[in-house]
């Protein structure tokens, strides 16, 4: 049998720069006019039906960069109209926005399978970077989808001559019908040559080419796991990359959901170009007040599978009309991620884009005019290819980290930074690959330090020093640094989440809830903080509290092993034992490795008389951390109950060895029930 599954994700990297019905025509939309517009709107009515042009951003439909006016506090967008590119919306910019100075992350979309999957058939849908409920979020997610109905040939590609991964797959699978192969693959969308570029209060977008290929995850050939697949190709998976890299451009003709992830991304690399503004514009408004369409989309959708069987002629005792059938399985699952890369540049001149924007504006209250100018590009002479080198080095080690190649990752920043030893972003990335995957603390702060010493005002990389301090348990450090990021960017919900748990580690718990409450009212979709919030509560007693908390998470994200945990300790905190029981063994479904759940209900087990079943939990637990003398404490315990004094004897002896004080009962209870000493 032939099983082949397919993971699929889009990352996108740069920017995306229209083809231009007019290239040197261009309109200019004030977001503090739109603004204007939007607060004057009477009470009860909806500005995307009385103003739709503040909606719709004018018609634009290409974007091209921006002009930030510092005497008048404007921020102003400046783009194309492109009949053949999808509608824009304010909304989606405002997604965009939020997904980087609120989230700290880059939006995405991922269809997920579960431990459950094979028998229920249904997979998750997971949204980052707050997108979930949004139009922005249901874009990526149909665009997603519809790659995978294309690939799996369940719907026309509508694009003659386009052959879908199905077909390749199948062909593949005629060829060799013996063949018992199991590949795990994802196929990436992934921009060449990206560049964003901001210089002064101007950015600018260039162009990008989207190039489609393939990561085998997974390879059994015959039986045999392939130990190393790095070197290792699917043929039919290189070949349907090749395959949409030819015909991209009309399919997103064909099919609208492509065409939006264009305009989608061109709003996050514009968020993230303000990002790298070394004087950013107030967006206080759009990040906190203003209101996004809410729209429901599905958290969960059935797995996407075809099966069908081919028949192959045999040859048997000179039968030519023999014929085998064979079984030929395909599923996929997998996301978006819309990433952008953004360079600062030190010279440049952008004298001239801003004069035609601003000296081109009929009034300050206007809302959109037009305007032309050569060509929408910050000149960088001879620094030009540098740069280009830089972006796209920087888009490839991204990649490796999203691949968890982190070593080369690393390599890759490295060789960055020799080329631009400026680069903020090789830095504070390299930094965070060896604080969180290699636990290599002292250099990652060093990185981290180097990427302040260039840019003092850089929050991700007092975001990212301040979060290897908490780690460190250095909490005074951590605090110190999130409390910098957050003058920086008040908005920064990651950085309030993250001081909370470094208050938390210094037991002021009050100041914690605080940091909570204050994330919560930016991110209200951040389950981790319900999580961390219900644990605090918890320790301070107020059981019904965490209780409602850890509901709240569980509601977000359904799968979260640690909110059944929490929630079972303030149910086994409150005697509700069943619910105890039921929440650890949740927790225990999802992330089987999960020792201190095994300890806890082992405990449980020990209090009901379960002796069986509690040593059955702690042997799992040793299995896991062999060198925590509280389970083979507990362990003693079950094994004195049942009488079983040689076994309780052993684990006493390796809690002793690894420095456990024991209750001063338990040990008296042990030597006169087992008649030993020791």
């Amino acid at each position: 049998m032939r099983y082949i599954k397919f993971l699929t994700i889009l990352i996108f990297s740069a920017f995306l720069l229209a083809e231009n019905i007019h290239a040197n025509e261009y309109i200019a939309f004030s977001l503090k006019v739109a603004q204007q517009m939007i607060l004057s709107t009477p009470q009860g009515k909806d500005y995307r039906k009385l103003h739709p042009e503040v909606f719709t951003l004018g018609g634009i439909t290409a974007m091209n960069g921006l002009v930030y006016d510092r005497k008048t506090g404007d921020v102003i967008l400046v783009g194309q109209r492109d009949p053949e590119r999808a509608i824009l919306t304010l909304d989606d910019f405002v997604v965009a926005l939020r997904a980087r100075f609120i989230h700290g992350k880059w939006p995405l979309v991922s269809i997920d399978p579960t431990p459950e999957t094979e028998k229920t058939q249904m997979q998750v849908v997971r949204f980052e970077g707050g997108i979930e409920d949004t139009q922005f979020g249901q874009n990526l997610f149909e665009a997603d989808y519809k790659l995978k109905q294309i690939g799996m040939g369940l719907i026309p590609s509508g694009v003659p001559g386009l052959k879908t991964n199905w077909e390749l797959s199948f062909e593949e699978a005629k060829k060799n019908p013996k063949d018992n192969s199991r590949i795990n693959s994802r196929f990436w969308f992934y921009p060449v040559l990206p560049i964003v570029t901001v210089r002064e209060d101007v950015v600018a977008m260039k162009g990008l080419k989207v190039s489609v290929f393939s990561e085998i995850l997974f390879a059994e050939i015959n039986g045999r796991k392939i130990e190393d697949v790095s070197d290792f190709n699917s043929i039919s998976a290189e070949m349907f990359c090749q395959e949409i890299n030819k015909y991209f451009n009309k399919l997103a003709q064909v099919h609208p959901p492509f065409l939006y992830l264009q305009g989608l991304y061109e709003f996050v690399a514009l968020s993230k170009a303000i990002e790298e503004m070394i004087e950013k514009p107030n967006l206080s408004y759009w990040l906190e007040y203003y209101r996004v369409n809410k729209i429901k989309i599905k958290k969960e959708i059935a797995v996407l599978g075809r099966n069908e069987e081919y028949e192959v002629p045999v040859k048997e005792n000179n039968d030519s009309n023999k014929y085998y059938w064979y079984p030929f399985r395909y599923e996929l699952s997998g996301g978006i991620e819309l990433i952008a890369i953004a360079i600062r540049l030190k010279a440049g001149q952008v004298e001239a884009l801003k004069d035609a924007v601003m000296k081109t504006r009929p009034r300050q209250d206007t809302l959109l005019w037009g305007f032309i100018v050569g060509e929408w590009i910050i000149p960088t002479s001879s620094s030009e290819t540098l740069m280009t080198d830089v972006a796209s080095l920087l888009t490839h080690a991204y990649f490796l980290y999203e691949k968890k190649h982190y070593d080369d990752a690393i390599i890759l920043y490295e060789k960055i930074i020799k080329l631009k030893p400026d680069c903020t972003e090789a830095y504070v990335n390299k930094g965070v690959i060896l604080a969180q995957y290699k636990e290599n603390y002292k250099e990652a702060i060093s990185d981290f330090n180097k990427a302040l010493e260039i840019d003092s005002k850089d929050v991700l990389a007092y975001y990212n020093r301040g979060n290897t301090c908490r780690v460190k348990g250095q909490y005074d450090l951590a605090i110190s640094d999130f409390n910098k990021s957050l003058e920086m960017n008040p908005f920064h919900a990651e950085s309030f989440y993250r001081r909370g748990l470094s208050y938390s580690g210094k037991k002021q718990f009050d100041k914690a809830i605080l940091d909570y409450n204050i994330a919560l009212n930016l991110n209200p979709g951040n389950d981790e903080v319900y999580i961390a919030r219900g644990d605090i509560y918890s320790k301070k007693g107020q059981f019904d509290n965490a209780i409602s908390d850890l509901n709240r998470a569980l509601e977000i994200n359904p799968r979260n092993a640690n909110a059944f945990y929490g929630r079972g300790i303030a149910n086994h905190a409150k005697d509700l034992i069943v619910n105890a029981i039921s929440d650890y063994t949740k927790a225990l479904e999802i992330d089987p490795k999960y020792t201190d759940v095994y300890l806890l209900r082992g405990c449980i087990y020990n209090k009901k008389g379960l002796y069986d079943l509690a040593i059955a939990d702690f042997n799992i637990a040793l299995e896991l951390d062999p060198k925590d003398a509280l389970k083979y404490y507990n362990r003693a315990l079950a094994y004195c109950m049942k009488k079983d004094f040689t076994n309780a004897w052993n684990d006493v002896h390796k809690a002793d060895g690894l420095g456990y004080q024991f209750p001063p009962g338990f040990l008296q209870l042990l030597r006169k029930n087992s008649g030993r000493q020791n």
